[in-house]
């Protein structure tokens, strides 16, 4: 871990340094601002902070437990940190964070904002809650993907003062950024959806049983159609192309570029048709009008949010019917309803409006 002496003043704080690139690029340049990194590599330390470390060290004794006597600590050293900076405004790109919640309760008198990262479910705003044992989210400003996300965050009773619907961040992003010629074109994209071994046990169409499932019946569909198909991988890790290629050997491609943070949106706009077994990806290159195919082989019903072009058995007959549907004429599939929405996509990109609220607000 690195240890820093300074830290210099801000009008704006980043709160964790994870996609930092993408919010520097597209919201925080021109603005005065700094970073708090969260992710245990960096550590501020000055005589500021050492005292409020000190002085609320009771609160951490209060907790029973060893592990919320660390995260009190923890909490204690953001808000020593931000207070020595100072913010008019806090933001993150990591809107799951519990720590940025309690952070905003406790210092209400900074405005904060939260931009969605990535696909928020019933899951994530209610079971997940339980397990980890959150009773209400707090984000003051949340700029969220689509429809889906505001319905089911009020839904749980989580809190806000304004929720605001923009679309994604990234996807706005990788559309106002150079695009990489490609010059083959795949019939099939499959989303990586690997996560390296953390594995979600439950009925739900990311758990891994079903993604294994969905996996199955797209390799027992390449096999019967003789379909060209490319994975997107996340990363470049041995595991995780060792994890599909022991399904599909031969019959795919794999492939990354590891020099472009937008690979995986790149293949998949390169294929006639989408593959998405639960992925925000999916969601994004959906609400571009792309051919996008959903798995939910679970029995929960609230996870198939556009009934026409999801698949919810095994029969790769059916998988390979709507394949070639899609191949053959374009048809407008869309969302059960707005609350389903998972995604929009507008001609004024979600970081201006980003822009446009901070500068209302300094």
């Amino acid at each position: 871990m690195k240890i820093k002496f300074k830290q210099i003043k801000s009008d704006i704080l980043l709160f964790d340094e994870t996609n930092k690139d993408i919010v520097i690029n597209t919201i925080l340049h021109g603005f005065n601002y700094s970073i708090l990194e969260t992710r245990h590599k960096v550590a501020v330390i000055n005589y500021h902070i050492c005292f409020q470390l000190l002085a609320k060290l009771p609160r951490v004794f209060r907790k029973k437990k060893t592990i919320n006597k660390l995260r009190e600590l923890k909490k204690i050293y953001f808000l020593a940190v931000i207070d020595y900076i100072a913010p008019k405004i806090i933001i993150t790109y990591m809107d799951n964070v519990p720590y940025f919640h309690e952070i905003c309760r406790e210092r209400q008198d900074i405005v904060g904002i939260a931009i969605q990262n990535g696909a928020r479910t019933h899951y994530n705003f209610d079971e997940k809650c339980q397990f980890e044992h959150i009773n209400r989210y707090y984000l003051p400003y949340y700029f969220v993907h689509g429809d889906h996300v505001e319905e089911v965050y009020k839904r749980y009773n989580h809190q806000s003062k304004e929720i605001f619907i923009v679309g994604s961040l990234k996807l706005d992003y990788f559309l106002n950024s150079p695009r990489k010629v490609k010059h083959k074109k795949y019939q099939l994209s499959l989303i990586s959806t690997w996560t390296n071994g953390n594995y979600v046990v439950g009925n739900y169409p990311w758990s891994a049983e079903n993604q294994y499932r969905s996996l199955l019946l797209v390799k027992d569909m390449i096999v019967k159609s003789g379909l060209s198909c490319v994975v997107a991988l996340k990363t470049n890790q041995d595991n995780e192309i060792n994890f599909y290629k022991s399904i599909f050997q031969d019959m795919a491609d794999y492939k990354i570029d590891v020099e472009d943070r937008f690979s995986s949106y790149n293949i998949c706009c390169n294929s006639e048709v989408i593959l998405s077994t639960y992925s925000t990806l999916g969601f994004e290159l959906f609400s571009l009008g792309k051919n996008v195919v959903f798995f939910n082989l679970s029995s929960d019903e609230r996870y198939t949010h556009s009934d026409l072009n999801t698949i919810n058995d095994l029969d790769s007959k059916s998988l390979l019917n709507l394949i070639y549907q899609m191949m053959k004429e374009p048809i407008e599939y869309k969302y059960n309803s707005v609350s389903e929405n998972q995604c929009i996509q507008s001609k004024k990109p979600s970081y201006e409006k980003i822009r446009e609220f901070i500068k209302e607000r300094l």
